[in-house]
């Protein structure tokens, strides 16, 4: 199988680059699919996803006495050329007006330096949004 050069990935190819790399450091992938089917009884069109929506979702537990997530959002395009459609970019507004981290990435070594910037506090005992962040992830004791 013939490798590709980094400027000629595809979708699928940065989607596999950031998926490893999350998946490597603890987050939970859930690949998105924006589809619909027919309720065979009543002939009604049922929506699967949200228009729009993107292609990945990244959860990051932490399992504490009160449990939380961090979440992540993730539109993967190609590197040359991938760009947004007007249904992606009202979803991402949107998104982003709740609050939400929502990424665009088309070249990994951008996305994995963002990461590293803006959530490396994570794999460190340094940053919010506590003190020693490396107990937030951190099994709690056996109750028992």
């Amino acid at each position: 199988m013939k490798q590709r050069k980094p400027a000629d990935l595809l979708e699928h190819d940065v989607a596999k680059q950031v998926s490893d790399f999350m998946q490597f450091r603890g987050w939970r992938r859930i690949r998105n699919q924006v589809a619909g089917t027919q309720n065979l009884v009543t002939g009604r069109y049922i929506p699967i996803g949200e228009k729009g929506m993107a292609d990945l979702l990244f959860i990051r537990y932490t399992p504490r006495e009160r449990p939380h997530s961090m979440t992540l959002w993730i539109e993967t395009k190609r590197n040359r050329g991938g760009k947004l459609s007007d249904a992606q970019i009202e979803w991402q507004t949107a998104e982003r007006a709740r609050g939400a981290i929502v990424l665009n990435v088309s070249k990994f070594e951008e996305f994995k330096e963002w990461y590293f910037d803006n959530l490396g506090w994570i794999h460190t005992g340094d940053g919010p949004p506590v003190p020693g962040n490396l107990d937030l992830f951190a099994k709690l004791p056996d109750s028992g």
